[in-house]
């Protein structure tokens, strides 16, 4: 039997690609900062406990809300930060759509979709 998905686009999923582990986020959310715990920056994403994460730096990205529209910004990551396996220039902020993937240093081992429902 299928399964049917309403959306309503009230939350924001990031989905781990490599373990299928989905992530909600409020929509009301304006900035999301996602990296591993270090107890001095705080995370609205910790991503410590995911497969691979030694390629996560303490402050990897901030998704930034602005109106409807969603932006990703590199925050000095020590192994990069890919949109769609293309790397982002450090402090720049690149707008996001849903289904755009987003890789923390090079080879897709941790990535995540990034979608609404």
């Amino acid at each position: 039997m299928q399964t049917t998905r309403f959306v309503t686009q009230n939350a924001i999923e990031l989905r781990h690609t490599q373990t299928c582990t989905s992530i909600e986020l409020s929509r009301n959310l304006l900035v999301i900062h996602m990296g591993k715990l270090n107890g001095r920056i705080p995370l609205d994403v910790d991503l410590s406990n995911f497969p691979n994460s030694d390629m996560v730096s303490r402050l990897q990205v901030r998704i930034q809300k602005e109106g409807n529209i969603y932006f990703i910004e590199d925050m000095r990551s020590a192994k990069g930060t890919y949109l769609n396996q293309k790397r982002l220039a450090t402090g720049q902020r690149y707008r996001l759509y849903a289904g755009d993937k987003m890789s923390f240093g090079e080879g897709d081992l941790i990535s995540f979709v990034f979608g609404f429902f």
